[in-house]
């Protein structure tokens, strides 16, 4: 498949934002907002807000490039997908189930690997992994969601859009905001409606200079007030806002939308220098293998050596960055590596 430039550029967007995501939720995660103070508790809250598009746009670039009507993927091919993803979590998921083991029982033997792989077909490995169970489900309804791009028109896409957008975002939102529980069956979940969204992105043939301005102020309109309300939440009622939080909400995808768009159309002028475009494939080739392995060494960092970017404070912005930094230099070095080993190479 020809790489669209675009693309890994997004790509490699995303997988800084998800390390860097990580870098700050792998702590609030860990502590609370009594133990580390409502200052650095917000910024580190107020960057994850900046940077949750990440996953989301992962998946409009996987509909983007999977779910094109004008082109065949056949099954062989397909099922080629969905078996590198079983190894890949044979292989880490497993790993990071047994390491879980070890760490709790502090005790090794053969059981434990068995019980490693038991936990890793159960969903029961390291948090970051469901994203690659997730891929396996898309990948087993592409042909059902290829055939429905191929036999609709753009109305039609458009209205299961907003059908999926509301029973994953608006109604859910509603929900937390309200504290009831309006019951909508969508079985069709948000991350599908991703996933179709990149698909129909690449066929959209009306995309005028107006629609895409309109989506760029929603998103960022959205933004504000995402990263507003939460501060308020945080200094008014000592508590991140629920329904601020999580994928399903109305925010979280207009703000994805706006990012995914962009790229799309005004990658040329960044991409311009040769030499960023080198980096740009570099980091974008090394992605899958990056988002396996990050936690791995933020966790060390955090959980056995016991220092973060709270070491920092009051200055706690200024050590994300210099930890963001060397999270990033350590886990490219260490997936460009992984990328030069024999067959590892074929699956990550």
């Amino acid at each position: 498949m020809k790489k669209e430039k675009w693309i890994e550029l997004l790509r490699a967007i995303c997988i800084l934002s998800v390390i860097m995501n990580h870098t700050c939720m792998t702590i609030i995660n860990n502590t609370g907002i009594t133990e580390i103070g409502v200052y650095s508790y917000a910024v580190l809250d107020e960057i994850f807000m900046l940077v949750r598009f990440a996953v989301p746009c992962f998946l409009m670039i996987s509909g983007y490039l999977l779910l094109d009507p004008n082109k065949e993927i056949a099954m062989p091919k397909l099922m080629r997908y969905i078996i590198r993803m079983f190894v890949v979590l044979l292989i880490f998921g497993t790993t990071y189930a047994v390491l879980e083991i070890v760490m709790t029982s502090k005790a090794f033997s053969f059981g434990t690997v068995l019980q490693g792989i038991l936990n890793m077909l159960e969903g029961n490995s390291w948090l970051h992994m469901w994203y690659v169970y997730m891929l396996i489900g898309l990948y087993i309804i592409t042909p059902v969601l290829k055939a429905f791009a191929a036999n609709t028109d753009e109305k039609t896409q458009r209205v299961i859009l907003f059908i999926l957008f509301v029973g994953n975002g608006i109604i859910p939102m509603i929900n937390n905001i309200f504290d009831i529980n309006i019951e909508n069956y969508m079985i069709l979940n948000i991350y599908v409606m991703y996933y179709m969204l990149g698909g129909y992105l690449r066929n959209a043939d009306n995309f005028t200079v107006k629609r895409e301005k309109l989506i760029y102020t929603v998103g960022i309109a959205a933004l504000l007030v995402s990263c507003i309300s939460e501060l308020l939440f945080l200094l008014l009622k000592k508590e991140p806002a629920e329904w601020n939080r999580g994928a399903s909400n109305i925010i979280t995808p207009v703000c994805s939308l706006a990012v995914f768009v962009f790229f799309m159309n005004h990658s040329d002028v960044i991409l311009k220098r040769p030499i960023i475009r080198k980096a740009v494939l570099s980091v974008a080739g090394c992605s899958f293998a990056m988002y396996l392995i990050h936690p791995v060494f933020i966790n060390i960092t955090y959980k056995m050596f016991h220092i973060s970017p709270l070491n920092f404070s009051p200055l706690i912005l200024c050590g994300v960055l210099v930890f963001f930094i060397v999270f990033i230099l350590i886990i490219y070095v260490v997936s460009w590596i992984m990328k030069k080993i024999p067959f590892l190479n074929r699956i990550i």
